[in-house]
Formats: structure tokens, C-alpha cells, sequence
């Protein structure tokens, strides 16, 4: 049986007739004794405060912390000083959100996330293969990123501020879906001396855009 945690502001939370649930032994509280609808209307019209004891801390160090951050987290951490909290998603690289929380700035090269999701520290050294990650020691990273392409990573890792960004300027790529030649089919320029493509572009969230097109071959 896991033993219940207690936050330093529990009895705080208890003398107020706050209502707790618990969840692999942390307490989560879902109001603070009053009419949840009164709560609701004070956070949307004035200010709330909200007890992150029972929430996941994964503290990031290091000269390229804020960088590693930045390929989760939605919001950016530019202009950031320490003391300052930030809220926003985490989320995959196309676009998936897997958690919301809050990121905490200590220093230039140390940060606090925090979130519901425990044991995902892996998912996010998943981007951090081609920044200093001297410390701690992590071990072999078994596929180590490159310059330019590869086969894990494509062209390089999600940078979500950026990606949401672009969004909302409108920077979005069109939508190209090859039709054919099918992929990887084996074509002989003997039997096929000239070669049709075809296929299809959309730009859905723009007037227009740029686009060019090239091809290359050899027998």
C-alpha cells in the first residue's frame, strides 16, 4: 500500500474544507470547501493559487537547458528571468499534446517542469542527443543524431514554440501528396524513357505560396 503524502499546506487545505481525492498516494484538491462554481468564477475573473505539491518535478541543468525544454514546450521561455513560471503544453512532434504544466526558471542554466505525467524523462532526452548533455551522465545514446538528415529524427527535432508560431503567422508549408510513381518502385529508363508524375498541392491555411519543383535520375 503506498503511504499518503502530505503537502505543507494539507491542514491549510483541511481547515478550509477542502475536498481531496488521492492518487498513488498524492492528494489532489478538487475545491477549497465552497461552491466549486464560486472557485471557477474567482480564477476566470481575479486570481487563484494552486497547491503543485502532488505534481511530477523534472529538473533540467545545463547550458542548452532551455533549448531542451523548448522541443517539448509550446510556450516560449524567451525573456524568462529567474523566478518567473511559465504555463503551456508538451507535446509530440506532430503536435499531440501529451501533458500541460508549467515550466520555473531558477537560473540561465536550470529549470523546473512541472507536470502530471511521471517517469517520462526519457521522452524528453529523446531531443537533447545533439546538445550538451555532459551532465548527468546519461550513458550511450544509442542513436546519436546527425547533421542533415537521418533516419530518426528526419531533419532535425521539434522545436513546439517555433511550430506554433509559424501557425499563427501563417508560415505554414503546402501539403504535397505524391500520386506516383508509387515509392520505391523499380523503374528501367529503357521500357519507361519517359516518366510521368503526378500528384497534388494544398496550401489550406494560406492564399498562396511559393512552390518549385526538380527531379534528377541516372540509367
Amino acid at each position: 500500500m503506498t503511504e499518503d503524502k502530505r503537502s505543507p499546506l494539507h491542514e491549510w487545505h483541511e481547515a478550509h474544507g477542502a475536498e481531496t481525492i488521492w492518487e498513488d498516494g498524492y492528494p489532489w484538491t478538487n475545491h477549497e470547501g465552497r461552491d466549486p462554481l464560486e472557485e471557477y468564477e474567482a480564477l476566470r475573473t481575479a486570481t487563484g493559487i494552486w497547491d503543485l505539491f502532488s505534481t511530477c518535478k523534472y529538473e533540467v541543468t545545463g547550458p542548452d537547458a532551455a533549448r531542451l525544454i523548448q522541443r517539448r514546450f509550446t510556450n516560449s521561455l524567451a525573456g524568462m528571468v529567474p523566478g518567473q513560471v511559465r504555463y503551456g503544453a508538451f507535446v509530440e512532434p506532430n503536435g499531440l499534446m501529451v501533458d500541460d504544466g508549467n515550466v520555473y526558471k531558477f537560473a540561465e542554466d536550470r529549470f523546473w517542469m512541472m507536470i502530471n505525467t511521471a517517469r517520462i524523462e526519457g521522452w524528453f532526452r529523446e531531443t537533447a542527443d545533439d546538445l550538451d548533455n555532459s551532465s548527468p551522465d546519461w550513458g550511450s545514446i544509442l542513436y546519436p543524431a546527425k547533421p542533415g538528415f537521418d533516419q530518426l529524427y528526419g531533419y532535425g527535432r521539434l522545436n513546439a514554440e517555433r511550430a506554433v508560431t509559424a501557425v499563427e503567422e501563417k508560415r505554414i508549408p503546402p501539403i504535397v501528396d505524391l500520386g506516383g510513381p508509387p515509392w520505391f518502385a523499380i523503374i528501367s529508363p529503357e521500357k519507361t524513357p519517359v516518366l510521368p508524375i503526378t500528384g497534388r498541392i494544398r496550401i489550406p491555411r494560406a492564399s498562396r505560396a511559393p512552390t518549385s519543383c526538380s527531379a534528377s535520375g541516372r540509367a
